[in-house]
C-alpha cells in the first residue's frame, strides 16, 4: 500500500537510508523505493532526491513512471535527474518518453538528461526548442529510432555518463573544460560518488585538488560501476 499524507515518518526513514548508504549499508533502499510510490508529492521528490544521490538501479522502474506520469512538474524533473545519476543504459527510453512532456521546461530536461548519460553524440538527435526553434512533436520517436540503432555499444550492466564509462575521472575531467555546462552537477556527482567535499570555487583549483585526489584514489573505483561515498553500489 502506497505510503499516504498520513505517513509522518517517511522523511525520517528517507534520512535513515541514506545515512546507512553513506555508511556502506544499502539495506534501507526498499524504503526509498516504495516511498516513490507515496500519495504524498513532497515524499516522492525526496525519495527521486535520495535516488539520484545513492544512485540504486532497482528505483529504475518507479522513477520511470514518476519521469512520465506524476502531475507535480518538480517531481518529474527530479525524477528525471535521478535515472541520470543510475546510468544504466535501460534509463535512455524512459528520458527519451519524457521528451513528449507538455511543459517545455521538462522537454529540456529530457535533452540535457539524455546528454549527460549517453554524450554529445546525442546534440545531434534532439531538437532545440531554447533558440526560437518549433517544437518537433516527432522528436521522441526519432530519437528512440536512433538509440535502437545505437543501444547494442553499451552495456547493461554498466554505468554511463556523458556516453563514457561513468566514474569520478569522467566528472574531474569536466572541471576542466572550458564553460562546461553545469559544473555544480558534477561537483555534486563527485561528492555523492566519493564522499569527498573540496568546495565550489574557485573551480580551477577546486579542480586541481580532485586531481590530485584523484591521482591517489583512482584504484579504488572500477569504471562503469556505481559508488556513494566511496561504497559499490548494488
Amino acid at each position: 500500500m502506497p505510503q499516504g499524507l498520513n505517513d509522518p515518518n517517511a522523511m525520517t526513514r528517507l534520512d535513515a537510508a541514506l545515512t546507512l548508504a553513506q555508511a556502506g549499508d544499502f539495506s534501507g533502499f526498499g524504503a526509498v523505493v516504495e516511498a516513490l510510490k507515496s500519495h504524498d508529492g513532497e515524499v516522492r521528490i525526496r525519495a527521486a532526491y535520495c535516488c539520484e544521490r545513492i544512485g540504486c538501479a532497482a528505483a529504475i522502474d518507479p522513477l520511470s513512471r514518476m519521469v512520465t506520469d506524476d502531475s507535480i512538474s518538480d517531481n518529474r524533473n527530479q525524477a528525471m535527474f535521478a535515472l541520470v545519476a543510475i546510468g544504466r543504459p535501460s534509463v535512455v527510453p524512459h528520458l527519451i518518453a519524457a521528451l513528449n512532456d507538455e511543459e517545455f521546461e521538462r522537454r529540456e530536461d529530457a535533452r540535457v538528461a539524455l546528454y549527460r548519460v549517453v554524450g554529445k553524440v546525442m546534440l545531434r538527435v534532439l531538437a532545440d526548442e531554447e533558440d526560437g526553434g518549433d517544437r518537433d512533436p516527432d522528436e521522441s520517436r526519432k530519437v528512440a529510432a536512433w538509440w535502437t540503432s545505437q543501444s547494442a555499444g553499451f552495456d547493461s550492466a554498466l554505468v554511463y555518463a556523458l556516453g563514457e564509462l561513468a566514474g569520478p575521472r569522467v566528472f574531474i575531467r569536466q572541471l576542466r573544460v572550458k564553460h562546461a555546462p553545469l559544473p555544480d552537477a558534477y561537483l555534486d556527482a563527485l561528492r555523492d560518488w566519493t564522499g569527498q567535499d573540496f568546495g565550489q570555487s574557485p573551480l580551477a583549483k577546486v579542480a586541481a585538488k580532485w586531481e590530485k585526489w584523484w591521482a591517489a584514489n583512482n584504484g579504488a573505483y572500477e569504471p562503469g560501476r556505481r559508488y556513494f561515498y566511496g561504497h559499490a553500489v548494488p
